[in-house]
């Protein structure tokens, strides 16, 4: 299973200590791709796993694409 946002950020924002950050890129791509296991040995009925996680800049040029 795998999901894609396309996302636009602020251009400014708060982090977590409460300390302002300037982004130099606002256009933002996050996926991430899950497999599913199941154990017998398990007690549960399987276990998600992460694949892959990624976040990327969208270029400007490419902006109009996207």
């Amino acid at each position: 299973m795998s999901f894609e946002a396309e996302m636009i950020i602020p251009f400014e924002g708060v982090d977590d200590l409460e300390q302002k950050a300037e982004a130099s890129i606002t256009f933002l791509r996050y996926s991430i791709n899950f497999s599913y296991s199941s154990d017998d040995s398990l007690r549960s009925l399987g276990a998600l796993e992460i694949l892959k996680e990624e976040l990327v800049h969208i270029n400007l040029g490419d902006a109009k694409k996207n």
